[in-house]
């Protein structure tokens, strides 16, 4: 406030032109998310520091202490849109059909942009900072309740491998599983806040938990003089005091609670049991790395890493794409270290199959470089330090570069069929490379139809014309057509994700 900063202070701080309500992401959702941080951090006390690099997000996985923190925040916009007396337009959301369908096709053409094999600047990528956020919070509710974020999402095994491996990350950190995809670890899941979030939309959802306490003493804990009669009041208390007690561990939690409350200890088992995907709730010891060799973005805003920073990994919830970013490693062997996992410490790796002095030298080296780092350089705390110019600059150079070569090709297309002066071909060049591309960031749905039609549209039937006006010559009118439309190829070609 007034440029001072107020650790201590316990109040939500909005921005006064949020929306009210209606749409994901509103004030009447983000308001409850950020009170659940303070209520866990009155409870839990101050969160230590995690050690992931990377800023969190629904489908990031960081480390348990920010899955926690976060992901409990999290699952109280779920319970905001559920809300039966929130508003009605926000109640809605819950059955947008196609707000929902919007967002999951607006991920699945980032999932083709990262996995063609030719993708130099499709718009899912260099509009990224414009759609995720609101994609982001439409997968707070209907992805969180489906419990997703527990499944792997569909990636090719060739981005497994190290040239790849940022793109494979990408996708492991921004997509939602696949219902149908392969469980994560739990070490994963309880690193991931979706996976925290539906677990406790389902905790304080469940009849059991929600029942009224016999033993008065409980309450008067919480100032109370006599129980709540609202099942979700009663859930809510219980819940808190797990939270005490288990602190920023979500697992520490629901352990707490089957003791703090036995006669529910079999409800809140099945619960966690259905949302680990009937795993073994007990999470292996964290083993944490950084990785010099692999470099991502501070943020998934940072899609072209104009704030790189070397990637820290827990070894014992480690992806396939983060074992892709070790480099020398094969992905036979990466699949066999994830196979052998957990691990007590570095040197148990000498037992998996196929391992080599080097890539075994290449985990110890991560093992020193992690224990060099304290936790508040490599740690969470890095969104404090983010700088949106540095993470947006890149995006404005590479649609330079994009655009100069574009503009390049489409004059050199252009001149194969129509020969006019240097400075009409560069302008003609430089024309349809913008129009084209700015086409196929903006209105063009995915597929680059639109950035291929508008320059035709625009520059090449308006040509045609005024080639037929002119020289009354049917085919100098075809000739100044097809020169367009082999310029407008240019973009259609940079925008467009194919193979």
């Amino acid at each position: 406030l007034d440029g001072q900063v107020h650790p201590d202070a316990a109040f939500v701080d909005l921005h006064r032109r949020s929306d009210l309500s209606g749409r994901p992401g509103a004030m009447d959702q983000i308001f409850p998310h950020e009170l659940m941080h303070i209520i866990v951090k009155l409870l839990a006390g101050e969160r230590p520091e995690g050690r992931a690099t990377q800023v969190h997000a629904i489908g990031v996985q960081t480390d348990r202490l920010t899955a926690l923190d976060e992901g409990f925040a999290e699952h109280a916009q779920v319970m905001a849109i559920d809300d039966p007396d929130a508003p009605p337009d926000t109640k809605a959301l819950a059955t947008d059909i196609q707000l929902r369908d919007q967002a999951r096709a607006q991920f699945e053409a980032y999932r083709a942009a990262l996995t063609a094999r030719w993708a130099i600047a499709t718009k899912a990528r260099m509009t990224f900072p414009l759609w995720f956020s609101r994609g982001e919070q439409v997968l707070r509710y209907h992805d969180v309740k489906a419990n997703l974020f527990a499944h792997e999402p569909q990636i090719p095994a060739r981005l497994f491998t190290h040239t790849s491996a940022f793109d494979a990350y990408l996708l492991e950190n921004v997509l939602p599983g696949d219902a149908t995809g392969a469980k994560k670890s739990v070490a994963r899941m309880l690193a991931t806040e979706g996976v925290v979030s539906a677990l406790f939309c389902r905790i304080v959802t469940a009849p059991a938990v929600g029942n009224t306490l016999a033993d008065g003493s409980f309450y008067a804990r919480f100032g109370l003089s006599s129980p709540p009669t609202d099942p979700l009041e009663n859930a809510y208390l219980k819940v808190f005091a797990a939270i005490h007690d288990g602190g920023y561990d979500t697992s520490a939690v629901v352990d707490a609670y089957g003791r703090l409350f036995p006669d529910e200890r079999a409800s809140i088992e099945a619960i966690r049991r259905d949302v680990l995907l009937e795993q073994s709730a007990a999470p292996a010891a964290e083993l944490w790395l950084l990785n010099d060799g692999f470099q991502t973005g501070t943020t998934l805003f940072d899609q072209f890493r104009g704030l790189p920073r070397p990637h820290a990994f827990d070894l014992n919830a480690s992806s396939h794409g983060e074992m892709a970013g070790v480099a020398g490693l094969d992905p036979q062997l990466a699949a066999a270290i994830l196979a052998d996992a957990p691990y007590q410490a570095v040197d148990d790796l000498q037992r998996v199959p196929g391992m080599t002095p080097q890539v075994l030298a290449s985990f110890r080296a991560m093992d020193a470089a992690m224990r060099k780092q304290s936790a508040a350089d490599t740690g969470t705390a890095s969104e404090d330090t983010l700088s949106f110019k540095a993470v947006l600059m890149p995006y404005g150079w590479r649609a330079l570069w994009v655009w100069l070569i574009s503009a390049g090709a489409a004059a050199v297309l252009y001149r194969a069929v129509r020969r006019v002066s240097i400075w009409r071909l560069v302008l003609n060049g430089l024309g349809a490379a913008f129009v084209g591309l700015i086409a196929g960031w903006t209105i063009d749905p995915g597929n680059g139809a639109l950035a291929f039609a508008v320059p035709v549209l625009l520059f090449g039937v308006p040509g045609a014309f005024i080639g037929l006006w002119r020289s009354r010559s049917t085919r100098a009118a075809m000739m100044a057509l097809a020169a367009w439309m082999l310029a407008a190829l240019v973009p259609f070609v940079a925008v467009r994700p194919m193979w």
